[in-house]
């Protein structure tokens, strides 16, 4: 039986992978809980995003993220992706309405608010709550009340 190297084995995933209007390559197999594509290089863990940019593109810096240009945490296109620091991250998600500030967490995604409102409409205590997604009681019902 033939033993593929882990550049074969990304090629595979993106043979399969979903390329929409966008341009995007939706990485379809397993993805972390924030929607990221996740890759094992060997026995080591990686993002699969990051794994294409080093694959396509070249090595990426100690320290350095790996940002998409399309806004799709599931893309693995080398071509929607690009070098950045945390403080581009942080900026790009605040410029396109992903990012909101708790004393505690910084919430990126949507689906975390419309989770917590999920969970208080079914009664879920706000301390509990708060406690789960580690944000203050103050950012809570802030984001609660927004619609």
């Amino acid at each position: 039986m033939r033993k593929y190297n882990d550049c074969e084995r990304l090629r595979a995933f993106l043979s399969k992978a979903t390329h929409v209007d966008s341009g995007c390559w939706e990485w379809l197999g397993g993805k972390s809980l924030e929607g990221y594509g996740l890759f094992y290089k060997g026995k080591v863990h990686m993002e699969a995003h990051r794994y294409s940019y080093e694959t396509f593109i070249g090595p990426i810096p100690k320290g350095v993220l790996v940002l998409h240009k399309c806004d799709n945490l599931g893309c693995v296109n080398p071509d929607h992706l690009y070098l950045g620091t945390q403080s581009d991250n942080i900026n790009q998600s605040s410029h396109r309405g992903r990012l909101y500030m708790g004393s505690r967490r910084v919430l990126t995604e949507q689906r975390d608010i419309d989770a917590m409102k999920r969970l208080y409409n079914n009664k879920v205590s706000p301390t509990d709550i708060i406690d789960a997604f580690g944000v203050s009681l103050s950012t809570f019902y802030r984001l609660i009340k927004q619609s």
